[in-house]
């Protein structure tokens, strides 16, 4: 090499290998200088082309990832359609609230440093993001815009700052503590897997590290245990003032840039104002939990109202029954929000569409004023029996519409709505059982009330004339069985007498002996025929049928078999029969309107009030009951109006109203067991042009025409009263 260190007196001499035109290396430092530099130049150009790239061209796609937004489809509650008397009185509605929910970071205290950040980027530009002096200026304009929010916003809504920051509080607290529980997982979490297995700690060496080993190979790794924890409570709205006034919703909705961070949500609840009124017919709605969804689908498995779990439904009454149509379908909004979850933009992408009213035939001040003679008559005179109860029952004849469906006791529905525990609690230990409607559910023996059906079944069958006269002794065969009322208590018979007078003084003889002519399997036939034995159908859930015995509904071989004691205890509505308030309602109404049978309805029509709207039932719906002929009839109704014009009716002295003309039957309804009889009055009004037919009953109440006998002219004086009735002069016959 030339620069190989050589003796001074030493001939230089060119290698042997060196010839003309060959490549030495040692010849040119200068060149070997050269190669390195650009050695060395051209990585570092590279990275430097490359920094340019990524500060200049593609910059923007990484600051993006901070900045993208995601979309989000929020429901918005609908309304449901509102309950409505046919006199114009609101008996249940939806009513409208807002809440004012707040981003947590906008509440945190002291703010998270990463959030204050990218608040504070927000406010500058890209140069201005490079200088540590700008940024600090833009963090504290973040922090003193948001104690500016918090002081416009104790002023709109009226609550102290130290009301609101206490709030704030709590809601920390509890995201706080969300937070540090999943921090605290995922330390348990690391350590058990982190853990060595027994075997791996115990042992010879060799087995010792074979543990080891196998505890390598088959544990799978802790992933994201040093990835930074991403709590959605920590990037979600939190509640923070319930039902805040309209006013300052309107306020925070046009001004968003001066309540950042603040939400409004919107929702309703359901709302009775009239709070006991009719509260078994209205029925209330609520809450379904998640096992409460078989019966919101439709035969093909499709969800055509858009129920939700924790949406409200009818449960009871009208509420159920008609909860296709009060039902509301809810819209949907669309909410963009960034890496934050704070709402940067919001649109209604579909209307929330309210639910139709529903129109009932009840009339609201009828309705009360009948409540209010069962309230009286059960605080007034309360039976000593503690379940005691009753119920009053109205219908037009002409219609078929319930007009009045009274229960006693009832209950309060606004402890739906605004639940108060000890409210709710003393109505579950009511042993009257405020929740049961009795109009619609209370299944009892309708006593001498049912002598009418006998009545019926008598006179179709041909076997018995209605005039000739029957002499009652006051019992059947012996004075200690099957005896009338007046025998019981006087020890004196009837005397001669007809069908119309037996109706007329409630002769238990006379209708022992027509059972026992007709057989029981007759009077069962028209019973059948008139409703009894089933629901009529009435647009109210879950509606008892009572029970009509038949002689060959025993199993076959059994011992219990149909006696003559269950006849004559049929004739006089006694035995196994029972029937509820409306069914003898009902019934009332095909005696008063010449044997035309119908449906009872409670809702009038559906729509707004305003429109005519669409009616569930049509009056056409009545049909004459095949078979009953109007002369039979017309001989029941001489036996009713006597009941209460005739002097010695059992009606005259607790029923009777010099204006107007009524006519009914008595009842009185053996319970034995050493509890006092049911008590039943039923008729309709006026008895020469009916108009309405009732039935009032009286729980335990005693003898039908002193307990449920004035309760009925109570309720035909409120008619008057009303101008639902036309008063008139009422000669005695």
């Amino acid at each position: 090499m030339l620069n190989q260190p050589q003796h001074p007196f030493e001939p230089q001499l060119k290698p042997e290998s060196w010839s003309a035109g060959s490549w030495q290396t040692d010849q040119n430092p200068s060149l070997r200088l050269g190669i390195l530099l650009l050695a060395m130049v051209v990585p570092l150009l590279a990275v430097a082309g490359r920094v340019y790239w990524l500060q200049a061209e593609v910059r923007d796609q990484f600051l993006a990832r901070y900045s993208e937004t995601y979309e989000m489809i929020e429901s918005i509650p609908a309304a449901d359609g509102r309950i409505i008397s046919s006199d114009g009185q609101v008996l249940a509605h939806d009513e409208e609230y807002f809440n004012l929910e707040v981003h947590y970071r906008w509440l945190e205290t002291p703010a998270d440093a990463a959030w204050l950040r990218s608040q504070a980027f927000e406010r500058l530009s890209r140069g201005d993001r490079r200088l540590p002096g700008k940024i600090q200026q833009a963090e504290q304009a973040v922090l003193e815009s948001r104690q500016k929010l918090w002081e416009r916003l104790s002023q709109l809504t009226g609550q102290s700052p130290e009301e609101l920051f206490q709030q704030r509080g709590q809601i920390q607290r509890r995201v706080e503590n969300i937070v540090r529980l999943v921090q605290q997982k995922r330390i348990d979490q690391k350590s058990e897997q982190e853990s060595l297995p027994k075997e791996a700690m115990e042992g010879e060496w060799w087995e010792r590290l074979a543990g080891k080993v196998r505890h390598e190979l088959t544990t799978p790794p802790l992933r994201g245990s040093k990835e930074p924890l991403i709590i959605r409570e920590e990037l979600d709205y939190h509640l923070l003032i319930e039902s805040i006034p309209f006013e300052a919703v309107a306020e925070i909705e046009a001004h968003p840039e001066l309540y950042p961070g603040l939400h409004v949500t919107y929702g309703t609840r359901r709302m009775y104002p009239h709070g006991s009124l009719a509260s078994h017919v209205v029925g209330h709605r609520a809450a379904m939990d998640q096992n409460a969804d078989g019966n919101r689908l439709s035969s093909k498995g499709v969800n055509p109202l858009d129920y939700q779990h924790q949406d409200r439904r009818g449960m009871t009454g009208v509420e159920r029954s008609y909860d296709r149509i009060l039902r509301g379908l809810r819209g949907e909004r669309k909410t963009v929000r960034n890496r934050q979850g704070e709402i940067l933009s919001s649109e209604v992408i579909r209307k929330p569409r309210p639910g139709q009213d529903v129109i009932l035939t009840i009339d609201s001040e009828l309705q009360h004023r009948t409540e209010e003679i069962i309230d009286r008559k059960l605080q007034v005179d309360p039976s000593t029996v503690v379940e005691a109860g009753a119920s009053i029952v109205v219908i037009d004849v002409r219609t078929g519409e319930v007009v009045s469906c009274a229960n006693g006791p009832r209950h309060d529905l606004q402890v739906f709505s605004e639940f108060d525990a000890q409210l709710w609690q003393n109505m579950m230990d009511d042993p009257r059982r405020p929740f049961f409607s009795r109009a619609t559910n209370m299944a009892i023996a309708p006593g001498s009330v049912f002598k009418t059906v006998t009545s019926v079944s008598l006179l179709q069958s041909g076997k018995v004339d209605p005039d000739e006269l029957y002499a009652c002794q006051g019992y059947l065969h012996s004075p200690e069985r099957y005896r009338c009322y007046v025998y019981r208590h006087y020890g004196i018979g009837h005397g001669e007498i007809s069908l119309r007078e037996a109706i007329a003084q409630s002769c238990n003889v006379y209708f022992y002996q027509a059972g026992l002519s007709i057989g029981p399997d007759e009077m069962i036939y028209w019973a059948d025929k008139l409703g009894f034995g089933r629901p009529t159908g009435i647009d109210l859930p879950g509606e008892a049928g009572g029970n009509l015995p038949r002689p060959g509904y025993l199993a076959p071989g059994s011992r219990d078999r149909w006696q003559q004691s269950e006849t004559l205890g049929l004739a006089i509505g006694q035995s196994r029969l029972t029937t509820t308030p409306l069914q003898i309602a009902r019934w009332m109404s095909i005696i008063a309107n010449n044997g035309y049978g119908f449906t009872p309805r409670l809702v009038q029509r559906t729509g707004s009030v305003t429109t005519t709207g669409t009616s569930p039932h049509a009056i056409s719906s009545m049909q004459p009951i095949p078979g009953l002929d109007e002369t039979t009839l017309q001989r029941i109704r001489e036996g009713m109006d006597r009941v209460v014009n005739w002097h010695r009716g059992t009606g005259y002295k607790t029923v009777r109203l010099p204006n107007v003309r009524i006519a009914g039957k008595t009842g009185t309804a053996e319970v034995g067991g050493g509890k006092q009889d049911h008590a039943w009055f039923a008729g309709y009004v006026p008895a020469d042009n009916p108009k309405y037919a009732f039935a009032v009953v009286v729980e335990h109440g005693g003898g039908g025409g002193g307990a449920a006998g004035p309760l009925a002219k109570q309720l035909v004086q409120s008619l008057l009263d009303l101008g639902m009735l036309e008063s008139t002069t009422v000669s005695q016959k």
